[in-house]
């Protein structure tokens, strides 16, 4: 979807890895990055005050890290907002946005790395500087 692609698009920007831009028919491996065997699912939220990372509760897999990137597409602007690993994920509390049940962690419990809101292990040294 394009809201992922966008969120996609600003980690690779910010990190330098390489975004895969080939079309998935059947849909990608559960992630979209990744890093010395580390894997990283990238999450849009296009609410930009107060997103909240999100995955259904009956994922098929949890992978090792998942990144929140707030996009907001009609004033063509995004943000990285923070990280949780798989298994804080995994272990999250159970919300209801109006579509069932999803694990949910706020925006103020994610971990953060400055104001770039990246796991420290995946900044470039272009991003450290």
């Amino acid at each position: 979807h394009f809201l992922g692609l966008c969120g996609e698009k600003v980690f690779e920007l910010e990190t330098g890895l390489k975004l895969d831009s080939s079309l998935k028919v059947l849909g990608d491996d559960g992630y979209d990055f990744e890093k010395d065997g580390t894997r990283y699912d990238i999450k849009c939220a296009s609410y930009w005050s107060s997103p909240d990372l999100k995955e259904f509760t009956n994922a098929k897999q949890f992978v090792d890290m998942y990144i929140l990137v707030a996009v907001n597409v009609h004033e063509q602007r995004a943000r990285l907002i923070g990280w949780a690993t798989g298994s804080q994920l995994k272990s999250a509390k159970r919300k209801n946005y109006g579509y069932g049940e999803m694990l949910s962690i706020t925006r103020d419990q994610l971990s953060f790395l400055g104001q770039l809101g990246l796991p420290p292990q995946l900044l470039t040294e272009k991003v450290k500087a």
